[in-house]
């Protein structure tokens, strides 16, 4: 599925400055499909953003926190963020991630195989239009997803 990162990173070049790709973890959509969201930063976007930046140094390479339970954003209590000098393999590696438990406990599916599935992806673009990869985890079942927090939500 890390093909589906490239596709919504389409929609949005030429502008990806002010945009966020989103994929909500399962157990938040309100789809029961996964899909990744293309939206326009708001105000709290474009300071996730600075956050973003001051986490990671504008330096590639290595997952850094980027908040704590302080000032975390919504349920997501846990969050890592790299930044990479062009669009990586998304799922790939937020999942490697995942499995050396930086994220809390992976939800299991009925085959007994560990998912994303209490875990948020967005990728914005920061430092000079690179893109970062943001996982987000509230660490347990709780439905965890920053969408509605960093881009306006429709009316």
């Amino acid at each position: 599925y890390d093909y589906l990162w490239q596709a919504a990173a389409a929609k949005v070049q030429g502008h990806a400055d002010r945009y966020a790709l989103i994929a909500n973890p399962y157990t938040a959509r309100t789809q029961n499909q996964l899909h990744i969201h293309f939206k326009p930063l708001n105000g709290q976007g474009f300071s996730l953003r600075k956050q973003l930046e001051q986490a990671t140094g504008c330096q590639t390479g290595g997952w850094h926190p980027v908040w704590d339970m302080d000032n975390r954003l919504g349920n997501c209590f846990t969050s890592r963020a790299q930044l990479f000098g062009s669009l990586p393999t998304v799922f790939s590696n937020v999942y490697s991630l995942a499995a050396s438990g930086a994220l809390g406990a992976l939800l299991q599916n009925p085959s007994g195989q560990a998912t994303l599935g209490t875990v948020g992806i967005a990728v914005l673009h920061i430092c000079s239009g690179r893109p970062v990869v943001l996982a987000t985890s509230s660490g347990q079942e709780v439905p965890c997803s920053i969408e509605h927090i960093i881009a306006p939500h429709p009316r």
